[in-house]
């Protein structure tokens, strides 16, 4: 007659979690027991979000409006010693990085007439014949007199700010500030934004 192997026994699998496992666990314990019942808790669909209150604030970098105003005036009077007339028109501050929108002024041709007065005095008079916009390529060219006069270790020029009629110069800021993932998830952009996926990379 023929017979039947015997079946193998199944022996079951205990699931054992890790040193880094427990850890992560009594942590969330913990945040649950602290912040659970909080009235700002956020819930989407069933899940319950961890409330920003656990993460840590960035400090505040004193380096403000002044600061670029006064860099900006000295973008701005460093180009006018070259020949070269353009305004600042633009700051925007970030973390690490300043950049400043300079828009291209105009070169001016003059002419120069000489008259005299009834008392038989020579007056020059000048009359502006033609203007054209300044060339992109002499702001570009005086990237290094611009970090001179910025103090500034090295700058970026990016000639033109795409969709912009600027010209962006990007210089190191003095003091970089930390970007804190708490202060990326408080921004208006993602705080609105409950039901989709939020994702940002930086300020």
């Amino acid at each position: 007659p023929h017979q039947s192997r015997p079946e193998k026994e199944t022996v079951p699998q205990v699931f054992v979690p890790t040193q880094a496992q427990q850890e992560l666990r009594q942590v969330a314990q913990e945040v649950w027991e602290k912040y659970g019942e909080s009235s700002a808790l956020i819930t989407v669909d069933g899940w319950r979000l961890p409330p920003i209150d656990i993460l840590d604030k960035a400090s505040e970098v004193e380096f403000g409006q002044a600061d670029n105003v006064q860099r900006a005036r000295l973008i701005e009077e460093a180009l006018a010693s070259y020949g070269v007339e353009a305004k600042v028109v633009q700051i925007n501050a970030g973390p690490t990085v300043t950049q400043f929108g300079v828009e291209p002024g105009w070169d001016r041709k003059m002419k120069e007439t000489r008259e005299r007065d009834r008392d038989g005095n020579v007056r020059v008079k000048r009359e502006e014949v033609s203007k054209t916009r300044v060339k992109v390529e002499r702001i570009t060219s005086l990237a290094n007199d611009l970090a001179l006069a910025l103090a500034a270790p090295s700058i970026r020029i990016e000639a033109p700010v795409p969709g912009k009629s600027v010209v962006g110069i990007e210089v190191p800021n003095v003091v970089s500030s930390l970007v804190s993932l708490r202060g990326v998830i408080e921004t208006s952009v993602l705080l609105n934004r409950v039901r989709f996926l939020g994702f940002s990379s930086s300020q």
